[in-house]
């Protein structure tokens, strides 16, 4: 699909397809959709007057105009209450959209977009979110369908302010809605990968892709790189696997890029058995997603490098399955982490935060300025928060309320968590240094209490997206399945960094 700005007139869409908006509440508050009653015999009001339609957030009515009028078709959808006007009702507003394009089958389309509010949301964010939404509730994955039919989109839709003025914000914030939606549409896509595509391997190809494309340096280390860095742990986690592991080292240096710079580290378990600490049959299977962290970090990377950010981010992504075999490690265990650490394997179901003591740690060598991790580490952080939001720690204040910011921006929910001293006394080994698990009380905190042992001095966020990476049910822009969850957020990270 591709998106243009224009203002056009309610009488004259330019479109097979018109889709306008309607606030919450009686006809007469709905100023704007008056000029399009005139011309549209009466159909609006009529809708409101029947109590058809009430404008609640994301409800739809198809109407059918009179002969004559220049379009074929009208959608109608409800915003919500006029006060509650935010990026997230533009976003949502543009998912029930792109969720209703299949049906239309229109080769063109007009959106109306409602008037800007400079104390609550700008021309360049509705631009934005409503092509967010549009985007990601169009897309479908059908690439493993015996016989794939894909949706029909418009070729072409024309986003329509409300003002003159508005166009050229809207046009910015089009632009860069196309590339945030790019990047978690491609994050659902490698979540969704059966395992037996998705191998470290070809993930590591997806990384050197990218990297070329869209103009960054990427590094990627194998299992002969992997033994001379000594990453015990990563080394480990792969020994009852077929598949080799692969360290992936991405760079990017925007234009003017400030001279601080940022490391984000990804979680990047192909498919996650559990090893001898095996799952069971229900919680190995969606295990294809336990790269889902990686993902992030790739697509998030990719997207500064489209956007042209001025920013110098680091990206790492240990990456391998956790496979069961009689070359496999197991519980009992001592290992020797990258940063000279030993850790007792009490659980080879912690496996992610092993990988990610050799990632974090190697970060350390960078010196970064803000260094983040994203990871679906525990199932504690889905039984602490469900399915609404993301758990994070920090050591920072400050870099904390930076994630929190975007958090905001990308609405894509955090909340902190502690990460008291008292918890390393949870995770002290008699024989090692530390142990990879110290079972089920404060599992979330002592997940990253392990993981704060690899940051070295560095300012830390680490976030555990276990349960978000997932949509059980499927929202207004987002279909059941994959999430894509941590991409945006990361992605309006580096664009206030």
């Amino acid at each position: 699909m591709k998106f243009v700005s224009r203002h056009l007139t309610v009488e004259a869409p330019g479109s097979e397809l018109a889709v306008f908006y309607a606030f919450e509440g009686k006809f007469s508050a709905n100023t704007h959709l008056k000029d399009a009653d005139v011309w549209f015999d009466g159909y609006f009001s009529n809708l409101f007057s029947l109590e058809q339609f009430s404008g609640k957030a994301n409800e739809t009515a198809q109407v059918f105009p009179k002969d004559g009028i220049p379009v074929k078709k009208i959608l109608l959808v409800g915003l919500g209450k006029k006060s509650d006007l935010k990026p997230e009702a533009v976003r949502e507003y543009g998912g029930t959209i792109g969720k209703s394009l299949k049906d239309f089958k229109a080769e063109t389309c007009t959106v109306f977009l409602p008037e800007a509010k400079s104390s609550v949301i700008s021309a360049v964010q509705i631009g934005q979110t409503v092509t967010e939404g549009i985007l990601l509730g169009s897309h479908t994955i059908t690439e493993y369908k015996s016989d794939p039919k894909p949706d029909k989109l418009p070729t072409e839709i024309c986003l329509s302010p409300s003002a003159k003025g508005m166009v050229a914000a809207v046009d910015k914030g089009g632009a860069i809605g196309e590339i945030t939606a790019w990047a978690q549409n491609t994050t659902r896509e490698l979540v969704s990968q059966p395992a037996m595509f998705l191998t470290p391997t070809k993930l590591a190809k997806y990384a050197e892709q990218f990297a070329a494309e869209y103009g960054f340096k990427c590094k990627v280390l194998s299992t002969p790189d992997i033994k001379k860095l000594k990453m015990g742990c990563l080394l480990a986690v792969n020994a009852g696997s077929d598949q080799p592991p692969k360290f992936i080292v991405l760079e990017y240096v925007g234009p003017k890029a400030h001279k601080r710079k940022v490391c984000l580290v990804g979680k990047g378990i192909t498919f996650d058995s559990g090893g001898y600490s095996l799952k069971d049959a229900v919680n190995m299977l969606d295990m294809k997603g336990d790269m889902a962290g990686s993902a992030c970090v790739l697509t998030s990377i990719a997207a500064a490098a489209r956007l042209k950010l001025p920013v110098h981010v680091i990206g790492l992504i240990p990456t391998t399955e956790n496979l069961v075999s009689g070359k496999g490690y197991k519980p009992g265990d001592i290992l020797t982490s990258y940063n000279g650490k030993t850790i007792e394997i009490t659980n080879t179901d912690a496996e992610g935060r092993l990988i990610l003591a050799d990632g974090l740690g190697y970060a350390d060598t960078f010196k970064p300025d803000a260094l983040i991790d994203i990871a679906t580490l525990t199932g504690a952080a889905k039984i602490a928060l469900g399915y609404t939001g993301a758990a994070y720690f920090s050591n920072d204040d400050r870099l904390a309320k930076k994630v929190e910011n975007a958090a905001d921006t990308s609405c894509e929910k955090v909340w902190r968590m502690p990460l008291w001293e008292g918890y390393q006394e949870y995770i002290k080994s008699d024989l090692a240094d530390i142990k990879n698990s110290a079972g089920r009380a404060g599992s979330l905190c002592t997940s990253a209490a392990f993981l704060a042992n690899f940051v070295g001095n560095n300012k830390w966020v680490h976030i555990d997206i276990a349960g978000v990476d997932v949509d059980v049910k499927g929202g207004s822009y987002v279909k059941k399945g994959s999430s894509g969850l941590g991409a945006r957020l990361l992605i309006d990270f580096l664009r206030s960094w």
